[in-house]
């Protein structure tokens, strides 16, 4: 039974949960009013983070609202972690002080260093003008990095950038390196890598460092996470009337919290609150709907349709009056899901716009066929946008589907009604066994049980 500080939303979150919030996970995002700072780790990926803080990141992110000090007690986010199963380390004994700089709950690892933290320690490199640092004097062994055609201490360029995360000497800097500090050099020169600064080693002649990026390329994928689309969202409506209508959506939208924003706007806001250049950032080129940006933003969690026409919208308001004569109704059901509906199953198959089932591809005889029906989603509208809810079948097998005289099992095979026989099966072209072309993703699989459901008795089944 949960108390006042263990709610009993936190027995909705699972592993999935915590590893996401782990990934949205910076030093620098105040969750709630809760501290950073703690006696006890959990430990998620290789990584540790502060049990609390964590904890309440997850409950955020699950769409299960903020947990504050008073409303979550350490032991209850701590009884929570252990039953997922991720080491909750001891308490810190008393009388033995943290290093400086790496104080429980403020331990750096290489996700956390950023493309902008490089570039200033790159600039004040440049302003010190010495010679051993940046690189031209270097010894043949030691690792450096390139950038603006010159060639700079690796060494030195992370202490500088680590500066920002709380770490302040040389010592301490070697203590985060060192591989019984669990986590080695070769971890911090792949996260350099990524950014786009490729350690390397060799004589530190000038001339032959590459160009190097100092304001490309383009901002990695990975600096996006769940909180700083989160936070970009919220920036959004702070923008100026100006601004949101020289960077309104085109074609595609992402979903946060119940409200479909620009893609590449919601990026760029998000980078520059990392620090980049505006100029920079202005000039980036996001790329098609399968960027690694778009990729990204739905490896986090967050949903991408196609744009809603506005007329689509007002008749989705239009269809939930209660008093809809049902043939008006179902007239413009089927004008919603053969717009952005089947806009978003074609882009989930990659432009590929052929019938799931025969593989026919003539456009003006496809249909975009909700799994779960329209009206029965009134209570969970974002199932009728949702692509994993959709077919697309020629006109025969949509009719066939909707009244439930064919459905598909869980492993894509087609199942057809004892209604049907020999006849006309053959007739219908369904008298070979058929299945889906694709395997149902798991959320789909949920989708095609309920039609099962829903249609068995068309079926002559008695039970599933």
């Amino acid at each position: 039974m949960a108390n006042d500080r263990d709610p009993q939303s936190l027995q909705l979150l699972t592993r999935e949960h915590l590893i996401a919030a782990a990934r949205a996970w910076h030093p620098d995002i105040q969750v709630s009013d809760l501290r950073t700072r703690a006696d006890r780790q959990v430990t998620i990926e290789g990584s540790q983070y502060p049990t609390k803080v964590i904890i309440a990141l997850a409950h955020e992110l699950a769409g299960q609202g903020t947990l504050t000090a008073a409303m979550l007690a350490g032991t209850a986010a701590r009884r929570r972690l252990t039953a997922l199963d991720f080491p909750v380390s001891p308490p810190k004994p008393r009388g033995i002080a943290a290093p400086s700089g790496l104080g429980d709950g403020e331990r750096v690892v290489p996700a956390q260093l950023l493309r902008t933290d490089v570039l200033a320690a790159l600039r004040e490199l440049d302003a010190d003008g010495d010679a051993r640092r940046i690189g031209e004097d270097l010894h043949e062994t030691a690792w450096r990095i390139p950038a603006n055609g010159r060639w700079y201490s690796m060494l030195t360029v992370l202490q500088i950038s680590l500066r920002r995360h709380g770490i302040d000497s040389r010592a301490e800097l070697k203590a985060l390196l060192r591989p019984r500090g669990g986590m080695n050099l070769g971890h911090w020169r792949d996260r350099l890598a990524a950014l786009g600064f490729p350690p390397a080693r060799g004589l530190g002649d000038a001339r032959n460092a590459p160009a190097g990026p100092a304001d490309g390329p383009w901002p990695p994928p990975d600096e996006l996470t769940a909180a700083r689309i989160i936070a970009a969202a919220q920036a959004w409506g702070d923008q100026t009337d100006a601004f949101r209508t020289a960077h309104a959506a085109r074609d595609w939208e992402v979903w946060i919290a119940g409200a479909a924003y620009p893609v590449k706007a919601i990026c760029r806001l998000a980078y520059l609150a990392l620090g980049y250049d505006p100029q920079s950032i202005q000039a980036w080129k996001k790329g098609d709907r399968y960027s690694p940006w778009d990729k990204q933003i739905e490896a986090l969690g967050f949903e991408i349709h196609a744009k809603a026409d506005p007329e689509e919208f007002e008749l989705e308001r239009f269809l939930e009056r209660e008093d809809m004569p049902t043939e008006i109704r179902r007239e413009g059901i089927v004008r919603l899901t053969q717009g952005r509906f089947r806009r978003d199953l074609i882009a989930a198959r990659r432009g590929a716009e052929r019938c799931d089932v025969t593989g026919i591809a003539i456009p003006e005889i496809l249909r975009a066929s909700h799994i779960h029906r329209w009206t029965d989603c009134k209570d969970t509208p974002m199932m009728r946008k949702d692509p994993a809810n959709g077919l697309l079948l020629a006109a025969h097998l949509d009719a066939l589907f909707e009244h439930g005289l064919i459905a598909f099992a869980n492993d894509g095979r087609m199942l057809v009604s004892g209604r049907l026989d020999t006849v006309e099966r053959k007739r219908l072209h369904i008298d070979e066994p058929w299945q889906l072309r694709f395997t149902p993703s798991p959320q789909q699989c949920k989708y095609l049980a309920i039609h099962r459901k829903r249609t068995r008795a068309a079926r002559g089944e008695d039970q599933e």
